[in-house]
């Protein structure tokens, strides 16, 4: 591995450590929405090397964030459709009652509108 690539490594690695504990989850749980091995993702998190292109993208999307973020940018951190993101990661229950709590928040506003 050449100096840029260790830095590269190390750069995921750091944004990886950081996405985790923003979002409150654990390498292990990464794994295992992962698919990708437990060994391969402690590899990354220490910088020993990058992840490829494809394992990139389901650790971002695992993690809620922009794969260009993860690699180091200077850009937003979370994907830009967020709500699309939180939708995907719920089951149909979960749905139902955003969806009804949605109705709820757009009803409540339609009523201080008119009082």
């Amino acid at each position: 591995m050449d100096k840029e690539d260790i830095n590269l490594a190390a750069r995921i690695g750091r944004r990886i450590e950081y996405a985790l504990v923003i979002r409150g989850t654990t390498a292990a749980e990464l794994a295992r929405k992962t698919g990708i091995s437990q060994q391969d993702i402690s590899n990354y998190r220490h910088g020993r090397y990058s992840p490829r292109q494809d394992k990139l993208f389901k650790i971002s999307t695992a993690l809620g964030v922009s794969p260009a973020w993860l690699m180091g940018y200077e850009t937003d951190m979370y994907i830009k459709d967020e709500l699309h993101y939180l939708w995907e990661r719920m089951n149909e229950n979960e749905r139902e009652r955003a969806i009804d709590y949605m109705r709820y928040l757009v009803a409540r506003g339609d009523d201080e509108e008119k009082g």
